[in-house]
């Protein structure tokens, strides 16, 4: 089974509203930015179950990780760069 992750590119697109992030590289985007939120989370989301949660808390997480998407995509250089050194 692949990891999912918590916000799909029809999400990003429509209710998100997004348009920073190529489409071609979209669905990557995601999964990264939501692998870095079940990093920063202690994978608490993973232990509960992402559909176990309230719609209200699968709407922020959504939105979430479409805000890490954007954010590690826009700083890309410079977070490629810290990384590196």
């Amino acid at each position: 089974m692949s990891y999912r992750p918590y916000a799909t590119a029809g999400y990003y697109l429509d209710r998100y509203q997004g348009d920073l992030i190529p489409e071609d590289q979209l669905e990557k985007a995601l999964r990264q930015a939501s692998r870095h939120i079940d990093s920063l989370t202690y994978n608490r989301i993973v232990g509960r179950g992402f559909s176990n949660l309230t719609r209200f808390q699968q709407d922020i997480i959504q939105d979430v990780v479409c805000q890490q998407a954007d954010f590690e995509t826009e700083n890309a250089d410079e977070i490629n760069s810290i990384l590196s050194s």
